[in-house]
């Protein structure tokens, strides 16, 4: 049987190709461990199963798989408990060496609640801060996770490991609480994870390998660069990794389809996923809904979904041919693939500006030349495939039906975010239009106007699209565009607030009219990286707000408060 276990994962080496990763345990789809684990239920959440290292060697636990009698529950959970450690063993909490009790942004917060939340969360990067305790050949041999060499942050709950685009929001906090080890050595992992796969996965585990997720590192290191500035070093630094950088930008340039618009050919990028089989992490409820689909049809949603998850925004109304009414039927509509996403190409187009700028700085001309070219090829597309006219806004496109998504969902104004919108924007009709999508919810941004079962819809808001519609209004320049931006700062950083105080908790995501989120996959996971980035940069961005909207409503109504003891008095005393 053992020698069977062997030969078995030998012949199947050139048909993982395909798999979310090479590991037979971990990723293999449609037999073997991992699905029949999975589809056992053995746990509520997917993920627990495969983030459990092995106690002995991948051939020991395939032998001892193949040794099983039967697959009833109770023979399953034997074996795993025998074969598999607990999740996350490999990993340790540690305080990063550079963390500091008192950060100097927390002196310029005015308001005293605003002071203690973010106090709380610089304590919280202590609580959030993960180094791999086990070595780089143990790692490989018995765990699922890629093995990193400097500390990292994680997101909370069930998320262990180093996530992409979270970091990029996390980072904004740790630069605020004085932590510059600390973004130097998340970094350096992800470079790291560029020189292995090309492209930084979504996390740091093997089953996340073939995707990645929305592409921030170049504004990581941007960021990184203006706040240490440090110019005797800054060339050393660049040189170091810029090519890995532009190795990045080479796997988004992979992703790329052409669009014809008015006789014009524009290159814009997709989220793609090519991997067989569920997600892994995920595999109970991708394989139940995709028996819901045709045969023939289900590894291209399987690749759909996974597309969606690399967004980031996993999931949404966004991704979906229409609206259905059941959740099972919102998740059998999820086409994500078909999607020119805003966000995404807006990202491409600030990271290829800011790679024109480093490849300057280290007398690269040619290359500065190249990149400075492609952001305004991506910047001119932006504008002729995304933009409505009518609408003054920005908006996801069909490429395969060739028509606009005109729903609202913040990341729409990516653009205006990243400095790639044009110059004959009306922004008045821009502002009032996100005014109206926005207004009469106290909790925050809602994330669409769409109420599915899924979390990247209403009313859910989330810390990143907060700051995204935050830096969009206030890059208006306009009057009311700022206006707005407090508004809607201070509606979030509120609920926050209060949230935090009537839970003890930080959550990875917020319901728009106050209180904690909800929906989707799993449940509201407390930490929470992002959620400590962003309001720590909005609470920078916004010293003098206040914790209390009484307090507010007060100072804008005393003088008529005022006028009318007055007017009172003054009756009073004709009769």
């Amino acid at each position: 049987m053992f020698l069977s276990s062997v030969l078995s994962f030998i012949n199947c080496q050139d048909s993982s190709q395909n798999w979310p990763c090479d590991h037979e345990i971990f990723c293999r789809p449609n037999e073997g461990i991992l699905h029949t684990i999975q589809i056992s239920k053995l746990f509520k959440d997917s993920k627990e199963f495969v983030d459990m290292p092995l106690k002995y060697s991948k051939e020991e636990v395939l032998n001892n798989y193949d040794q099983l009698l039967d697959h009833e529950k109770e023979t399953l959970k034997k074996f795993v408990d025998d074969n598999f450690s607990e999740a996350g063993t490999e990993l340790e909490k540690v305080t990063p060496i550079d963390w500091l009790e008192k950060p100097k942004f927390l002196n310029d917060i005015r308001d005293e609640n605003f002071r203690l939340l973010a106090s709380e969360m610089n304590e919280a990067w202590k609580n959030l801060t993960r180094k791999i305790s086990i070595s780089k050949d143990d790692a490989e041999e018995y765990s699922s996770l890629i093995y990193l060499e400097k500390p990292f942050i994680v997101p909370g709950g069930r998320f262990r490991e180093l996530y992409y685009w979270d970091s990029f929001w996390t980072i904004k906090g740790l630069i605020l609480s004085e932590m510059p080890e600390t973004v130097k050595g998340m970094i350096e992992n992800f470079q790291y994870l560029i020189k292995l796969y090309g492209s930084v996965p979504n996390g740091n585990r093997l089953y996340y390998m073939r995707r990645s997720q929305p592409p921030m590192l170049t504004q990581i290191v941007w960021d990184y660069i203006k706040w240490t500035n440090d110019l005797a070093r800054e060339r050393e630094f660049i040189a170091g990794i810029i090519w890995d950088l532009h190795e990045e930008f080479q796997y988004w340039e992979k992703k790329m389809v052409e669009v014809k618009i008015n006789n014009q050919t524009h290159r814009l990028a997709k989220y793609w996923v090519e991997a067989e089989g569920p997600r892994p992490e995920s595999y109970a409820e991708d394989f139940a809904n995709a028996q819901k689909v045709e045969e023939s049809e289900r590894e291209k949603w399987y690749q759909h979904v996974k597309s969606g998850a690399e967004s980031g925004w996993d999931f949404s109304s966004r991704w979906m041919e229409s609206i259905p009414t059941t959740e099972t039927q919102e998740m059998l509509q999820i086409k994500t693939g078909n999607i020119i996403p805003v966000d995404l190409n807006s990202f491409l187009c600030k990271n290829s500006r800011i790679l024109s700028i480093l490849f300057s700085k280290v007398e690269n001309e040619e290359n500065a030349s190249k990149y400075d070219k492609i952001s305004q090829n991506l910047e001119d597309s932006i504008r002729a495939v995304l933009f409505d006219e009518a609408d003054q806004m920005w908006y996801d496109y069909n490429y395969v039906t060739g028509t606009p998504i005109r729903r609202w969902y913040p990341s729409n104004l990516t653009p205006l975010y990243t400095g790639c919108d044009h110059l004959e924007v009306d922004f008045n009709k821009t502002i009032a239009r996100v005014a109206n999508n926005t207004s009469g919810h106290p909790g925050g941004v809602p994330t669409s106007l769409v109420q599915s079962h899924q979390q990247w819809d209403f009313p859910n808001t989330w810390p990143p699209l907060v700051e995204i519609v935050v830096t969009a209004m206030e890059n208006t320049g306009t009057t009311e565009g700022k206006r707005l931006a407090r508004e809607l700062s201070e509606n979030f950083v509120r609920n926050v607030y209060s949230t935090w105080r009537d839970t003890g908790h930080i959550y990875e995501k917020y319901n728009c009219s106050g209180g904690g989120g909800g929906g989707g996959e799993y449940e509201t996971q407390k930490g929470f990286g992002w959620t400590n980035g962003v309001t720590m940069s909005l609470l920078h961005r916004y010293p003098d707000m206040s914790s209390s909207a009484i307090s507010d409503l007060w100072f804008h109504s005393k003088h008529t408060f005022l006028i009318l003891i007055v007017v009172v008095s003054f009756c009073h005393a004709e009769l």
